[in-house]
């Protein structure tokens, strides 16, 4: 273990002149120098893939313990070589004799004139010589371990294996497309209902809202009929209020001329509660909104503010307390009524179980029941009937009924007015309210123009005729829309069911394509496999000949390699030349293709389906896209079926062609078009970074180009969190991370499209 963290990873030996990068990894400083010399752009840590500067730090500690590492091995090896006649350590070595001598020796006559050199670089030398044989060796051994090892996988039994499994994978991709289809169909009659049952419920509702607006227009109609019956002052007073009742037509929703204008009134209206309503402050809403375009409208007003003169009566100064008095003062009404009765309470009395009744009502009850005494109520039986009167709710309820009395005498004089106490016979136009004669001489009247009721109750009668006209109209539109939407449901319910068995029909012409296409294929496929087999058996006899003499020749080198002396390393070497083995070349075979998967079978049949079932149902075809390996950076890998690429750690041994991106880390499908419309789609998963889209087949390859329309790329981006569109450079906020994106090539049009392949959600046009 200590010895693999002393070792550079890119020579694969220890440390030599260490030096340590800005991101803590360390490397040879001869290792990390030569790398940024043959690097392109900017340079980045060959282990963790982090850029770094040429700030190059030496790393004094490593370089330590890897130089005391190599002086023990180097002790340790020293030990075995001594000289057997002057006990010296082994230190030379003579190229003449072939073998190693000391120091002693060395200077002896026997050697004086010989060539001599140091024993370790002598001993480096010749080991180097005999691995370069051995690595040669090993590695045509491999090669044809290799290749044995593909023919095993390719003989009778494992290619009927992976007959098998192809055509059961066949068969489950035809499973799915099946399943497919019905889920689709499912799903569209799901969706043919969803949409039928949202309409009707549409439908449905505003049949509910127009029957409330007919009732509400009804009513309004019975009252303004009856007030045109009744005494000049009322009728002038009722034609003050508004009438602001419209109706929402289902379709084109028309607001009636009621709807279109709006005024602050004198008094507080009779209105129902609603979330909707506005109850702190004078303001409302159009019946119509907008969410997208532009919009214009106008408004006609009279002034911009209005000078208040004294009102003649109290005005609420706040609304909605008023409007929780009155809630309060409805349920306190409940409260206070018998609920045998269902009148005000007289002479309440409460039982034990400490409910209230009318002392004659909770009397007749217990009258008819004979013997037993229970509550009406609770249902408790009770132990006796005593009956204790209730003052505080006699005094409340008798409150109550003063109360009633009081407002019964106030709307008798309800046409005097209440500051003079004169009978109203006059009426203000400017001020639009009924007056006396004595506030005719005030400051307030002085100045406006006065006339009689009884001269104003023709106007206004007109007026209120007018209403009661527009309001029969308003009913008779009504009326028609309340027919129009049963219409509409009749039409809506026919339509659902024609789309039902036609979403059938489509579907059954889709599944018998899909049985076609499956028979079809299984017959290709056991033709090739009859053809390849034939010629799988008689390439395995030549591979295991050869590899036979290549492990007798590696097994005599390794034998005499593990010896630390110099004259073993000759002996090995002599005989790696008297037999030539060095020279042995392992010979590959030309072997037939068996790739029976993907490639020939899948991805064509996909393709080949879909086409079909677009000449059924007119849908978009995925076109089958594969990625030419000839235009793939030096550094991204490209899959062995087209299908996939990814950044490498390092640059691949590939040859240069002209297509090939030199500096942008790119790559190009085989697929090129030149008109029509186009679909295909990406998996990018979890990936953190990536770029894919539509490049013009002009790109410029030899240099670093910004991914911009510009330069002839129409891409989508994806920088960790980020996505960027090069249009200007966007960033776009994604709602939901995509994993599998459609891309959509109009050429005709000049667009270039990206979607979510789940959902054909849309995320950018180019």
């Amino acid at each position: 273990k200590v010895g693999s963290d002393l070792c550079c990873s890119i020579c694969q030996d220890l440390f030599n002149d260490p030096v340590i990068l800005e991101c803590s990894h360390s490397f040879c400083k001869d290792c990390i120098s030569q790398m940024c010399r043959k690097g392109q752009g900017d340079l980045s840590c060959p282990q963790c893939r982090k850029c770094f500067s040429l700030n190059l730090k030496p790393n004094l500690i490593l370089a330590n313990i890897v130089e005391r590492l190599k002086r023990q091995e180097t002790s340790e090896e020293n030990k075995k070589f001594y000289c057997e006649e002057h006990e010296e350590k082994l230190k030379l070595f003579c190229e003449e004799d072939q073998k190693a001598i000391c120091m002693v020796c060395g200077a002896s006559r026997s050697h004086k004139s010989h060539n001599l050199m140091p024993i370790k670089e002598a001993f480096e030398i010749y080991k180097r010589k005999v691995q370069g044989s051995l690595r040669g060796l090993q590695s045509e051994l491999k090669e044809a371990y290799r290749c044995q090892e593909d023919g095993r996988n390719k003989n009778k039994k494992l290619q009927q294996d992976k007959v098998d499994c192809l055509k059961r994978q066949i068969r489950e991709e035809f499973s799915e497309l099946h399943e497919f289809l019905n889920e689709e169909e499912r799903n569209l009659r799901t969706k043919v209902e969803q949409e039928e049952t949202e309409i009707l419920q549409r439908l449905e509702d505003y049949e509910s809202k127009t029957a409330q607006e007919i009732t509400k227009l009804e009513l309004l109609r019975t009252k303004l009929q009856k007030k045109l019956s009744s005494r000049e002052e009322e009728l002038v007073k009722v034609t003050e209020m508004q009438v602001s009742v419209a109706v929402n037509k289902l379709i084109l929703k028309i607001l009636f001329y009621n709807g279109t204008s709006l005024r602050c009134g004198s008094e507080q209206r009779d209105v129902p509660d609603s979330l909707q309503r506005f109850t702190n402050y004078y303001a409302a809403l159009g019946s119509k909104g907008f969410t997208s375009g532009k919009h214009y409208w106008e408004v006609e007003y009279i002034h911009l503010v209005t000078l208040c003169c004294k009102a003649t009566s109290p005005n609420p100064i706040s609304p909605p307390i008023i409007s929780q008095t009155k809630t309060s003062l409805k349920r306190a009404r409940s409260d206070l009524c018998c609920s045998i009765c269902q009148d005000l309470y007289k002479d309440p009395v409460i039982l034990f179980c400490c409910h209230s009744f009318c002392r004659e009502c909770i009397s007749q009850v217990w009258e008819r029941k004979g013997r037993h005494s229970f509550c009406p109520q609770c249902r408790k039986v009770l132990s006796h009937r005593g009956l204790t009167p209730n003052h505080a709710l006699a005094n409340i309820v008798e409150g109550i009924k003063e109360r009633r009395k009081r407002q019964k005498l106030e709307e008798k004089e309800e046409f005097y007015c209440e500051k003079h106490k004169e009978k109203l016979k006059l009426f203000c136009e400017e001020d639009q309210e009924m007056v006396c004669l004595i506030c005719r001489m005030s400051k307030s009247h002085k100045s406006h123009e006065l006339k009689p009721i009884k001269e104003a109750f023709p106007t206004y009668k007109e007026k209120l005729e007018e209403l009661v006209r527009g309001l029969q109209s308003q009913l008779k539109e009504a009326y028609e829309c309340g027919e129009e939407g049963n219409n509409k449901i009749k039409v809506l319910q026919e339509k659902a069911s024609y789309l039902k068995k036609q979403i059938g029909k489509d579907f059954s012409k889709l599944h018998e394509v899909l049985y076609k296409e499956e028979e079809d294929l299984k017959l290709k496929l056991e033709k090739q496999e009859m053809e390849i087999l034939q010629q799988l058996e008689e390439n395995g006899v030549k591979t295991a000949q050869q590899i036979s003499r290549l492990e007798h020749s590696i097994f005599e080198i390794q034998k005499r390699l593990n010896f630390q002396r110099v004259e073993e390393l000759l002996k090995v070497k002599k005989s790696l030349q008297k037999q030539q083995v060095a020279e042995v070349k392992f010979e590959k075979p030309e072997w037939i293709s068996a790739d029976l998967c993907e490639r020939d079978f899948i991805s064509p049949f996909k393709y080949r389906v879909r086409k079909s079932l677009r000449g059924i149902m007119d849908l978009p075809v995925l076109d089958s896209i594969t990625i030419n390996p000839k235009t793939a950076h030096q550094f991204l890998i490209v899959s062995e079926d087209g299908t996939s690429v990814r950044w490498g750690h390092k640059r691949q041994d590939i040859p240069k062609t002209p297509e090939q991106f030199i500096w942008a880390p790119a790559a190009l499908g085989w697929e090129g078009f030149t008109s029509g419309r186009h679909y295909w789609e990406v998996e990018v998963g979890d990936k953190t970074g990536w770029k894919l889209g539509v490049a013009r087949e002009s790109v410029d390859r030899n240099f670093i180009l910004r991914t911009s329309t510009e330069n002839g790329f129409y891409v989508l981006y994806k920088d960790e969190e980020n996505y960027i569109v090069y249009n200007p450079c966007t960033a776009l906020p994604l709602p939901v991370k995509p994993r599998k994106i459609r891309v959509y090539l109009d050429y005709e049009g000049g667009q270039v499209t990206f979607y979510y392949a789940e959902n054909m959600s849309h995320i950018y046009t180019y």
